[in-house]
């Protein structure tokens, strides 16, 4: 209850101030969760972890679950991600200092699904053979002399450790950058699948990461993008208010942003010898004002002690 306690004063804060954010309240979603729907949200929660902040240890104090539906897209380039199965995300968070809320990870490094979803482009529409060197080249025609598969596919990955997720809850109720800052950072990579391009091919890694600030408020990228404004679902919980979910059917979260930018691909064919040819077909790097995502769907929170109480034996 800790936690719910810390977002209802959040939600009073933000009303207090912002006048854009009247309609956002509570409704009530009904009856106490099932225990198999405690274990679905939250079973995955890092409820031993805890963070390093100014010489302290922090323990959990809440634990998050969110779910981006198939209407949920991620463009960089020429490469576009269209979330055909629902990308789920696990984390927890640590006590918050401030208005800043610090993200652990999940249990077992499951912080984000990794679904392929198809590639609207094949194989040999992302690769002209005449931009790879040889023997890149002869193994490419090779390849499709033998008539495998030219079937790609983009799964979004998490680039860096739960930690450096960014959440501002302040930011997510008002609908505006509070205190300068996005609601959702997330550091993300695209593995880019098939067998010739083997199975180390990311745009984006650990140590240059596709950084995406989302916001639910309006976004001011670079020509030649324009503003595109997301939104803070409806908030509603259950009976007892030991789960809230933000976003429903009635009003969805939208989290956008289209000002980041895209480095361009590594480890892409043997030994990285297609990275070339594969960026021009890809259209990387891709500079801000070019690049597009948005995840609509809920985010759901308890507080760590009520998960305990549910899912631990």
């Amino acid at each position: 209850m800790r936690h719910v306690r810390m977002l209802v004063t959040s939600m009073a804060v933000i009303l207090g101030v912002c006048a854009a954010c009247a309609g956002v309240a509570f409704a009530n979603e009904g009856p106490r969760d099932s225990q198999h729907e405690w274990e679905r949200l939250f079973g995955d929660c890092p409820l031993q972890g805890t963070i390093q902040f100014e010489g302290r240890e922090e323990g959990l104090s809440a634990c998050n679950y969110g779910d981006a539906g198939p209407e949920s897209f991620f463009q960089a380039g020429k490469v576009t991600v269209h979330f055909v199965k629902p990308v789920i995300l696990r984390s927890g968070e640590a006590e918050p200092v401030g208005d800043e809320n610090f993200v652990i990870g999940a249990r077992d490094g499951n912080t984000i699904s990794k679904e392929a979803e198809p590639s609207p482009l094949s194989l040999t529409e992302l690769i002209n053979p005449e931009l790879l060197p040889e023997p890149e080249k002869q193994r490419y025609e090779e390849y499709i002399a033998a008539g495998k598969s030219t079937k790609v596919t983009e799964t979004t990955e998490l680039a860096e450790p739960g930690t450096d997720i960014g959440l501002n809850e302040l930011s997510l109720l008002a609908e505006e950058e509070y205190n300068g800052k996005s609601a959702f950072t997330f550091p993300v990579e695209i593995r880019i699948g098939n067998p010739f391009l083997g199975k180390s091919c990311l745009d984006g890694s650990n140590q240059q990461p596709i950084v995406v600030p989302f916001v639910t408020s309006e976004t001011h990228p670079p020509a030649p993008n324009t503003p595109i404004h997301g939104q803070t679902g409806e908030l509603v919980s259950n009976n007892e208010g030991n789960i809230i979910r933000i976003g429903t059917k009635t009003r969805e979260t939208i989290l956008v942003n289209n000002s980041f930018a895209a480095p361009g691909v590594n480890g892409c064919g043997a030994d990285g010898r297609a990275d070339g040819a594969l960026d021009a077909g890809l259209g990387l790097p891709s500079p801000a004002g070019t690049n597009t995502t948005e995840l609509i769907g809920s985010l759901y929170q308890a507080g760590a002690e009520a998960v305990r109480e549910h899912i631990m034996p």
